[in-house]
C-alpha cells in the first residue's frame, strides 16, 4: 500500500498562476515572501512548491485553496502544499497557493519533529519542542497514512504555545471515520530568537456560520515569520481553507475555514496565530 508523508497546516485567497515575491527590510536579514499557485482543474489532489532564492532558507509557510471550500483538505510542509479532495470528491475546479517566508540563514536554525502513535484512533496529537535557548519561528504538520485515505484526515490545530517553545498538531478523522492506521507529526522550526520575537493571537466569532476567517496582525514595525491556526468546535466537519503568513495589508497570519458539504449545527470558531519579529 502506498504511503505518504503529508504536511498540513495550512489555506482562500488566490493569486495569478506562477511564483511571485515581495521583499522588505526585516529583523531577519533577507526576509522575503514567496508564493506559487497551481493549475486550476478538478484533479483530486495537488502539490505546489514555492522555492526560496539561492542562498536563502525557508522559515515558515502555509497555503490557501480557491474553490471546493470544505471538501478539500490542505496539506503543507515548508515550501510545499499538498491537498486532497474528501472521500466523495469535488466535481468543480479548484487551485491552491503555497506561501513561504524565506531569509538568510538564521543562527541556530533547525527543525524538530514529534510523532503521535500509529493507529486507527479517531484523533491524534503530537507536540514538538525547541531545544533550550531556542524559540519557535514557524510551525508545520505531517501525516503518515494510506494515500487513498488522505482526504479523510482533518487538521484541527497547528499552534505554537504563547512562549514560543513548542508546536502542537492535532488532527481528526472526518465524520465518517476510517479503519486505516495513520499518525500525525508536529513540526517546530526553531532558532535563537531574533530581536522583538512575539506571539500574536486573534479569534473569530463563535457561531454556526458555514465559513469564518481571522487575522493575527503583527504590531507596527514588526514582520511575520510564521503562521498557525486552530479550529475550535465541530470536530472533523470543518477544514482550513487558508493558513498562511501575509504581508500585503500589514504583516500577520490569515486563517480561514469552512464546514464540509453537509454542514454542522454546532457552534465553532477559528483562531489565528502569528510569530512576529522586529523589522
Amino acid at each position: 500500500m502506498d504511503r505518504l508523508r503529508i504536511a498540513l497546516v495550512a489555506l482562500g485567497l488566490a493569486i495569478c498562476m506562477g511564483a511571485t515575491a515581495a521583499t522588505a527590510s526585516a529583523a531577519v536579514p533577507g526576509w522575503e515572501l514567496v508564493t506559487s499557485t497551481s493549475e486550476t482543474n478538478s484533479h483530486y489532489n495537488k502539490w505546489t512548491d514555492a522555492d526560496c532564492p539561492s542562498g536563502k532558507q525557508a522559515l515558515g509557510g502555509g497555503g490557501s485553496i480557491s474553490g471546493g471550500a470544505g471538501q478539500i483538505g490542505m496539506i503543507t510542509l515548508g515550501s510545499s502544499v499538498l491537498s486532497f479532495e474528501d472521500q466523495d470528491g469535488f466535481s468543480g475546479n479548484w487551485s491552491q497557493t503555497a506561501w513561504i517566508i524565506c531569509a538568510n540563514p538564521l543562527p541556530g536554525l533547525e527543525t524538530v519533529f514529534a510523532k503521535s502513535g500509529v493507529s486507527s484512533a479517531f484523533s491524534k496529537a503530537a507536540t514538538a519542542s525547541c531545544p533550550p535557548g531556542k524559540r519557535v519561528i514557524s510551525a508545520g504538520v505531517l501525516h503518515d497514512g494510506a494515500v487513498e485515505h488522505a482526504g479523510e484526515y482533518v487538521l484541527d490545530d497547528l499552534r505554537m504555545n504563547s512562549t514560543l517553545t513548542s508546536v502542537t498538531a492535532i488532527s481528526h478523522e472526518d465524520q465518517d471515520g476510517t479503519l486505516s492506521n495513520w499518525a500525525v507529526s508536529a513540526q517546530a522550526v526553531c532558532a535563537f530568537p531574533p530581536a522583538g520575537l512575539e506571539f500574536v493571537k486573534s479569534v473569530s466569532a463563535k457561531d454556526s456560520a458555514s465559513a469564518k476567517n481571522a487575522v493575527a496582525g503583527c504590531p507596527a514595525g514588526k514582520r511575520v515569520l510564521g503562521a498557525g491556526g486552530e479550529i475550535h468546535g465541530a470536530v472533523g466537519q470543518v477544514r482550513f481553507t487558508s493558513l498562511f503568513p501575509l504581508s500585503f495589508f500589514g504583516d500577520g497570519a490569515f486563517v480561514s475555514a469552512a464546514e464540509d458539504q453537509d454542514g454542522t449545527a454546532a457552534a465553532w470558531e477559528i483562531r489565528a496565530y502569528a510569530v512576529c519579529a522586529t523589522a
